[in-house]
């Protein structure tokens, strides 16, 4: 499903306030943050240094910092979240839904003249595990300006 498809929205509450005198507003919900969710099964990272030199293990390294990678920038998402206005919140959520949308589609942009070889699954691997290692860098500092000391 494309991350777009996702974004539906529940209806939205409509809050009345007063004895009826206020016209009636939509409330305002939270965009969740978005479900980084891999689409392989992780393959072993070989521990001696012949094996990881394959396009299996050089893959299931990747894979691997593509998980501890996703893990954090969930860490980093919720702690910024819980610091932002409402407002923010809904901006944020967008903001890292499309995020994960532009890391995906350039990924397999970046991958598609290799389709169907057995190199593509690395380089979209090592683009993904690349995005998540700069997003992290960007998270950190925005946590930091929202979040000083």
């Amino acid at each position: 499903m494309e991350p777009l498809g996702r974004l539906a929205l529940a209806a939205v509450a409509v809050v009345v306030a007063g004895c009826g005198e206020s016209a009636a507003k939509p409330a305002a919900r939270a965009v969740p943050l978005p479900t980084i969710a891999t689409r392989f099964t992780p393959l072993p990272c070989p521990h001696s240094v012949s094996a990881r030199g394959s396009t299996v293990g050089i893959e299931g390294c990747q894979e691997h910092t593509i998980l501890r990678t996703n893990a954090h920038i969930r860490v980093l998402e919720r702690s910024i979240f819980k610091r932002l206005s409402g407002a923010g919140r809904r901006r944020f959520g967008r903001g890292e839904r499309a995020w994960l949308a532009y890391r995906d589609n350039m990924c397999e942009a970046e991958d598609s003249p290799f389709s169907g070889g057995t190199i593509q699954p690395v380089l979209n691997a090592a683009c993904t595990a690349d995005a998540n290692r700069a997003h992290i860098s960007t998270l950190g500092g925005f946590f930091k300006t929202i979040h000083p000391g």
